[in-house]
């Protein structure tokens, strides 16, 4: 009897313990949303019926392109060295943007680094807002990035950006047939538990009506601190890319990545530790797609004129816009009259098809 009595108790203490790591282990991937794997999922474009009239006709002899990383609108520290900025700054930080994204009245605007309704940025639809009041009918939101609970920053608690759903965003003066998103895959150097919290780095697609053709559209935001995946990475987009061959194409984004002529890799004043001495990330997009840089298609632009960050003292191009050979680039250029909502700049192509095309 005695021997039964001192067996409850060590039962019991097995029974809580295994009870504590099962709830510890569930709270993790509650607040993670879950293990999610690389994959491909169809967009459903949304409409804002209000603004009629903003479209632009499929029959243009050109198209413009802007492509943002906007940094949810927070500015230099977006990544997580700074303090939680007040609704009231955040929402001043968006109406600058769309502003801007409004004077220069592109067709197709490409977002990175966007929220849709995170804690951080107080549950706003970045997209929504920033389609209504620069004046865009079509907008996708491509989600790449979606946890119930993100313990960071680390420390304090009350910096923690808590709900995160986020991603990228296309917004179109023209009507969008399809659209998709496939998330990469993120580094194998992380840690398991770390990638589970990770954001996805992502391709988004949507297609087009213009010309009498199909345009492709293609939005990134590659992998900024771990070379070996941001290339892999590069040869999965690539190979996307090559598969579209029915379409012509305009891909751009944040690339994270400089181009071979760029005349500072490495060393760079804002972040010492960051080296693309080795990078080949570009190198592989153009050795395994037709596509041309736009920016090096203009003579004009000299290589310090497409700097792109950070916006306060820009020293490097991280941001790019590429084109299908079918496209004539009529001109391409880095806004620096932006205000800094964004600690990247955002940058404007104009393109047209080449004759007999």
């Amino acid at each position: 009897m005695a021997s039964g009595l001192k067996r409850k108790p060590m039962k019991i203490a097995l029974l809580t313990t295994s009870l504590s790591v099962l709830s510890i282990v569930l709270l993790f991937f509650w607040m993670a949303g879950g293990i999610k794997t690389p994959r491909r999922t169809p967009l459903e474009p949304k409409t804002l019926e209000s603004l009629s009239g903003h479209e632009t006709s499929s029959s243009t002899a050109s198209i413009s392109v802007l492509s943002w990383n906007i940094a949810w609108a927070y500015g230099q520290g977006s990544e997580g060295s700074g303090t939680r900025k007040s609704s009231d700054d955040l929402q001043n930080n968006l109406i600058q943007i769309a502003e801007h994204i409004k004077q220069v009245d592109a067709d197709v605007v490409l977002l990175q680094e966007i929220d849709f309704d995170s804690d951080r940025t107080y549950n706003l639809d970045q997209a929504e807002f920033i389609a209504k009041n620069a004046g865009y009918k079509y907008y996708i939101r491509g989600i790449s990035w979606s946890a119930n609970y993100l313990p960071f920053p680390y420390w304090p608690p009350s910096e923690h950006w808590g709900q995160m759903l986020s991603g990228g965003a296309i917004l179109s003066k023209l009507p969008v047939q399809s659209a998709d998103i496939t998330l990469l895959p993120k580094p194998d150097a992380q840690s398991f538990f770390y990638r589970q919290f990770y954001l996805f780095r992502y391709l988004m697609r949507c297609e087009l009506s213009w010309q009498g053709q199909n345009l492709m559209i293609l939005n990134t935001h590659l992998e900024a601190f771990d070379q070996k995946n941001r290339e892999m990475q590069m040869k999965l987009v690539s190979q996307t890319i090559s598969e579209d061959s029915t379409a012509i194409q305009i891909f751009g984004g944040d690339f994270n990545s400089v181009p071979r002529e760029a005349k500072l890799k490495h060393g760079y004043p804002d972040e010492p530790e960051t080296d693309h001495r080795n990078d080949k990330t570009l190198e592989i997009l153009l050795a395994t797609t037709e596509l041309k840089e736009a920016a090096a298609a203009v003579a004009e632009v000299s290589i310090k004129d497409r700097l792109t960050f950070p916006a306060s003292a820009p020293n490097r191009q991280l941001d790019h816009l590429f084109v299908s050979p079918q496209f004539e680039v009529l001109n391409f250029q880095v806004s620096l009259k932006t205000t800094l909502a964004s600690d990247h700049l955002p940058i404007f192509g104009r393109f047209k098809l080449r004759e007999g095309q």
